[in-house]
């Protein structure tokens, strides 16, 4: 959603953690009130795309923070076809592909 905001001239934040689950939804949100509360301090005065990766951990909210470009990954795996419940078919994209740049500098490097 935030990639289609972008490029409908809106500026937008895209925030996910970094390991799956729960645990530390209290200090990810922090984290992004305190990312958003930058942003609109320095002003939205023209279009941009931020991808905010937050580790899954209690203390996020205390640790350093690094901006990175982002890394690449070789193509995602073909298209997988299921049945849904409902006897529907349904196409579901497949996994990521591998990281492809994932060097110092970007965000694969970081987290």
């Amino acid at each position: 959603a935030a990639t289609e905001g972008y490029l409908f001239g809106i500026p937008s934040i895209a925030f996910s953690q970094v390991e799956k689950g729960w645990g530390a939804l209290d200090a990810a949100a922090r984290v992004a009130r305190s990312v958003v509360e930058q942003v609109i301090a320095g002003g939205l005065d023209r279009a941009f795309l931020l991808n905010v990766n937050i580790p899954n951990r209690a203390d996020a909210d205390q640790l350093p923070r690094k901006i990175t470009r982002l890394g690449r990954r070789h193509a995602s795996e073909g298209i997988i076809e299921q049945i849904n419940p409902r006897g529907e078919t349904i196409y579901w994209i497949g996994p990521a592909g591998d990281a492809k740049d994932a060097g110092e500098g970007t965000d694969f490097h970081a987290t």
